[in-house]
């Protein structure tokens, strides 16, 4: 189970390395950020709201619960990447 935990952490900073690196080499606007903002303003703060965001604010994380977590990310990237290949 470790080796599965460790390789979950690896993908899920991969992937948030990669995000970043992607709206990097996007041109941005002040417009464009503004209205990227306002229009995702609701799921951000839905996020906000869940177990493991809750946990990572305020510092109660838990190795089960970032396990958890990443499960569910692991979950959610394996058939989106299928889907986009």
């Amino acid at each position: 189970m470790v080796g599965r935990d460790r390789w979950l952490a690896i993908l899920w900073f991969s992937a948030a390395f990669l995000f970043r690196s992607v709206l990097s080499a996007v041109p941005q606007t002040p417009n464009l950020l503004s209205r990227l903002r306002s229009e995702t303003r609701p799921q951000h703060e839905a996020l906000e709201q869940q177990a493991f965001n809750q946990a990572l604010t305020t510092g109660t994380l838990t190795a089960a619960g970032t396990a958890h977590f990443l499960a569910k990310m692991y979950g959610f990237l394996v058939p989106f990447e299928t889907a986009v290949n």
